[in-house]
């Protein structure tokens, strides 16, 4: 009943946050499964996903077209997991420094300047990733003592960026930001929420790496108890 009303399909639309889970939950489970399979698959997937960059793949099953349509966002798994990819599979073989990777990235960047279009936006994308990454290997090595409270922050990047979205744009716990303030804001409103917000943010993140590195135990209770607190909500308004 649900389901004829439009709800099944609203739930399996796709979103940035959507895209990110289900990279994470397919590595998850492959790794912990077959493990000799995990970067093999891992690199179809990717190859898939420029397949789709450049010849876009239609897929009319309910289950399975928001992960190539953009429909509730321009964010779909295909092609948008193909940066979570790139980013595993250069934590594997791309560990040392290397000038040739340097000078490729830097060469998928510069296609942007000649070739306009959304095709040449995400192999530049692509190259922007790889370069950072090189940029790191190069200079990240060694924290300065001042920069250590700063880093510690920095390693819960994933609890940063989707935890942000949620404040802003609300999850199965509560509204948003944009619902109660708008989406519209002076320079002083935005000024003030964005002030608000890293500082909030940053000590929490601190503190929960402080809690991961010190007592992983507690950790994991804490993360699992919030993972069932969304579950909980979720399945009591699903839709």
């Amino acid at each position: 009943m649900l389901w004829d009303k439009g709800a099944g399909e609203k739930l399996l639309q796709m979103d940035i946050l959507q895209t990110i889970g289900y990279s994470l939950l397919f590595s998850a489970i492959l790794w912990l499964f077959n493990k000799k399979a995990f970067f093999p698959v891992l690199t179809a997937i990717g190859v898939l996903d420029i397949i789709h960059i450049f010849y876009k793949i239609d897929i009319s099953n309910v289950f399975f077209k928001f992960f190539f349509k953009p429909e509730l966002s321009p964010f779909p798994f295909f092609p948008w997991s193909l940066y979570f990819i790139v980013g595993v599979l250069s934590s594997k073989y791309l560990k040392k420094k290397s000038d040739l990777l340097l000078i490729f990235s830097v060469v998928l960047c510069s296609i942007q300047i000649f070739i306009s279009g959304v095709h040449a936006e995400r192999i530049a994308d692509i190259g922007k990733i790889l370069f950072l990454f090189e940029m790191c290997k190069r200079f990240c090595t060694t924290v300065p003592p001042k920069m250590r409270a700063f880093m510690r922050a920095s390693r819960e990047s994933l609890f940063l960026y989707v935890s942000h979205i949620m404040i802003v744009y609300g999850s199965v716990l509560s509204r948003g930001l944009s619902f109660y303030i708008g989406e519209n804001l002076s320079f002083s409103e935005f000024l003030v929420v964005f002030i608000t917000m890293s500082v909030m943010l940053y000590f929490i993140a601190y503190y929960i790496n402080m809690i991961r590195e010190e007592n992983f135990s507690l950790f994991l209770l804490i993360k699992n108890s919030l993972y069932l607190i969304f579950l909980l909500n979720f399945f009591k308004r699903p839709w």
